[in-house]
């Protein structure tokens, strides 16, 4: 009888994603710190992440929506190597994935408030 080997990180064709539910608030959280990011950009303000600027000054808010999307990707991706290696640390991961962009996108709509004087 033949042993079927699998390994756990590049076999993922019987596997559906692991954390569907964070991924989907790790993108909504992300599209709105974009969305805060270019209002904020409008408004005379500048972007804080430095890595995130320099795309802005190369490349303008197009390349700066590729960029942004892309490392999307990658943590998702991300997420899913170390989910399926260590369920517990991938999760998490999946977690603090959502805080960054949540906490970037009340930092913006707190500078679009004061900048409207709210």
């Amino acid at each position: 009888m033949e042993r079927d080997v699998r390994h756990p990180v590049l076999n993922w064709s019987d596997e559906h994603v692991r954390y569907p539910n964070h991924y989907a608030w790790f993108v909504l959280a992300s599209s709105l710190d974009i969305l805060m990011t270019m209002i904020v950009l409008e408004l005379g303000g500048s972007e804080v992440n430095p890595l995130a600027d320099r795309v802005i000054t190369a490349f303008g808010m197009r390349g700066v929506l590729v960029f942004k999307f892309a490392m999307m990707g990658l943590v998702i991706l991300l997420c899913e190597i170390i989910g399926r290696q260590r369920d517990l640390w991938g999760r998490r991961v999946a977690s603090f994935a959502i805080i960054v962009p949540a906490f970037g996108a009340l930092m913006g709509y707190t500078l679009i408030a004061r900048a409207m004087g709210l």
